[in-house]
């Protein structure tokens, strides 16, 4: 029988060759066979522009993967990047003059959001009344 070896960025297909995985996918064949049957969707906050790869790269800080991860992409202000997936809007006294990774920014007490979600800025209290 005929030896096949796939190389990384590559999967064995069904007629024994070697297929390069698509933009977005990986394979990571170094440990040798049993050689992938197919490339793998990067993870969450990863991407890929080529074919053929190994690996994926990861998303910028404020950014998200697209479905397909093909590329990255960006939240809009008030909002934040949650586990490297969506854009998730601030809740009520946070938020986020640009996208921000993890969690929108505290207002400080004597300040308030103005909006039930997804500010981008603190206004401070008018007179005789107040935020903690």
């Amino acid at each position: 029988l005929p030896t096949v070896t796939c190389d990384s960025g590559t999967y064995l297909d069904a007629t024994m060759g070697c297929i390069r995985c698509e933009i977005g996918r990986y394979a990571n064949n170094s440990a040798g066979p049993p050689f992938a049957s197919a490339c793998a969707l990067c993870p969450s906050g990863r991407y890929n522009i080529k074919t053929g790869q190994a690996s994926c790269e990861f998303c910028a800080e404020g950014k998200f993967s697209s479905d397909d991860r093909a590329s990255c992409g960006d939240c809009p202000a008030g909002t934040f990047v949650y586990n490297d997936e969506a854009c998730e809007s601030c809740l009520p006294g946070t938020y986020a003059p640009q996208a921000l990774a993890d969690a929108c920014l505290d207002c400080s007490a004597g300040f308030y959001t103005g909006a039930a979600y997804g500010s981008t800025t603190c206004s401070s209290c008018d007179g005789g009344s107040y935020s903690q």
